[in-house]
C-alpha cells in the first residue's frame, strides 16, 4: 500500500449537512441519535456587555466579555472532544439548552443572609440580567455544540447564589412532545 497525499483526498465539506450514515443513524431507526453534554465553567460567570463604538465608527465586543467567550469556547470544545461521540458535534438538528448560572455571595452579607442565600430563599434579583449570561453561553457554544444559535428551540435559564461562581450548560436534543414548558 501507498500513502495518498493529502491534496488529493477528496473531503466533505465542511458546512453540509452529514449524512445519516456518518451521523451514526441506522436507517430503520426513527429518532435521531441521543446525546446529552454537561459542561461546567467554574469562575465568575461574565454577561455579554452591549457592543461598543469608537470615536471613528469602529464597533467592537469589550474585551472583558470576548476574553471570557473566548476562554468558555476554548473549554466548551475541550469538553466535545472529551466526549466519545465528538465526531456528533457540531449538530444539526433542534436542541435544548440549560444554563444555570452560579453567582458568589456577597462577602458583606451576614451569616444568616449567606446561609438563606445558599438554601434558595434569597435568589439575585440586581444586574446583571440573566439573559446577558445566556448569550454569551450561547455564543460560545455556536460552532462548538451547535452549527448556530437558532437550532435552540427550547431554552431553560436559572440566577442563583452558590458557594463557588460557574457558568454550566447543558445541551441535548430536542424531540417533540418532551418540551418542558
Amino acid at each position: 500500500m501507498y500513502a495518498t497525499p493529502c491534496h488529493k483526498v477528496k473531503r466533505p465539506a465542511r458546512n453540509r449537512p452529514l449524512l445519516k450514515r456518518e451521523r451514526g443513524i441506522q436507517e430503520s431507526e426513527t429518532r435521531p441519535v441521543a446525546w446529552r453534554l454537561f459542561h461546567r465553567h467554574d469562575g465568575a460567570p461574565v454577561p455579554k456587555a452591549r457592543p461598543r463604538v469608537s470615536r471613528s465608527g469602529f464597533v467592537y465586543t469589550p474585551a472583558k466579555t470576548r476574553l471570557y467567550e473566548e476562554q468558555l469556547k476554548a473549554s466548551l470544545t475541550q469538553t466535545v472532544f472529551d466526549n466519545v461521540d465528538f465526531a456528533l458535534f457540531p449538530v444539526d438538528g433542534a436542541v435544548r439548552v440549560d444554563v444555570l448560572v452560579e453567582l458568589d455571595i456577597p462577602k458583606s452579607w451576614s451569616k444568616k443572609k449567606r446561609a438563606a442565600g445558599l438554601a434558595g430563599e434569597v435568589v439575585p434579583v440586581a444586574r446583571p440580567d440573566l439573559d446577558n449570561f445566556v448569550k454569551t453561553a450561547l455564543d460560545a457554544a455556536n460552532g462548538v455544540v451547535f452549527r448556530d444559535d437558532s437550532q435552540v428551540v427550547s431554552l431553560s435559564a436559572i440566577k442563583k447564589y452558590s458557594p463557588g461562581a460557574a457558568l454550566t450548560i447543558t445541551a441535548a436534543p430536542f424531540f417533540l412532545g418532551e418540551d418542558r414548558v
